[in-house]
């Protein structure tokens, strides 16, 4: 697995331009909040995986639903900056309305698009909701957070501009690990229009709850876990500013 420092070591040319857009300054706070957040992982006993491709590691370790894992995915794009601290953030939030001690932050490995199979037919939406608009929070909530916690103050972004909300109703069926039941849901690609509309109203409700109390709570607790994790850090990181200033590999040729 790929260390936080070699992830950080090997800069890539990405879409979002973060080291044309970005300055140096910049840079080295996005490293130095990326440091932290590895401490904080560390804290709650935590192993992200930086690999590019590590949500294909996370499904493959949703389909075993291992009630013991303790890993999770922070990567699926070449961006270091912008994606990479979006991500970190976001999985942040999950963990701060979830369970940092169970895997996959509490949350059941078959959602959002299957339920435990003894949950009776026709409760599916209810069981969703609570997880749906935990995934609001922490869709919706990167950017303050970020801002709040690591002093960014540039767009950091998740995965996806919008986000994974299972929605039943409509045709699209995924597998599901054993001890579930898929749920057909509202796709986001084949059925936009109804996707975005009940996801912006889910989003809505997050940001009446992310006020400036529950972000305070969330930084103090933070504080904490980063200095437990900061603690059982064996060597210490290199300057930031020594890997922020790195310039991204050129695209090798196809």
């Amino acid at each position: 697995m790929l260390t936080l420092v070699e992830a950080l070591s090997a800069p890539a040319a990405c879409p979002c331009r973060c080291h044309e857009t970005l300055s140096l300054a910049e840079r080295t706070k996005g490293v130095a909040a990326m440091m932290r957040f590895d401490d904080i992982m560390r804290g709650w006993g935590v192993t992200p995986l930086y690999e590019p491709n590590a949500p294909e590691l996370f499904l493959e370790a949703k389909m075993r639903a291992d009630p013991d894992y303790r890993m999770v995915a922070v990567r699926d794009h070449a961006c270091l900056y912008a994606r990479l601290l979006g991500f970190a953030v976001h999985e942040l939030i999950h963990a701060l309305l979830g369970d940092p001690d169970a895997a996959n932050w509490g949350v059941p490995w078959g959602l959002p698009y299957g339920v435990p199979e003894d949950l009776p037919v026709g409760e599916e939406a209810s069981y969703l909701f609570p997880f749906n608009l935990a995934e609001a929070c922490a869709w919706y909530g990167v950017g303050a957070l970020a801002h709040a916690y690591f002093d960014v103050d540039w767009p950091v972004l998740t995965a996806r501009d919008v986000g994974t909300y299972g929605f039943v109703g409509g045709r699209a069926v995924v597998a599901v690990p054993p001890g579930f039941r898929a749920v057909p849901h509202i796709d986001r690609q084949h059925d936009a229009t109804a996707y975005y509309t009940r996801a912006r109203k889910l989003e809505a409700r997050a940001r009446d709850y992310l006020d400036d109390g529950v972000l305070r709570d969330w930084c103090r607790e933070l504080t904490e876990v980063e200095a437990q994790g900061r603690a059982r850090r064996d060597t210490p990181f290199p300057d930031p500013a020594d890997l922020a200033t790195l310039e991204p590999e050129p695209p090798r040729p196809s």
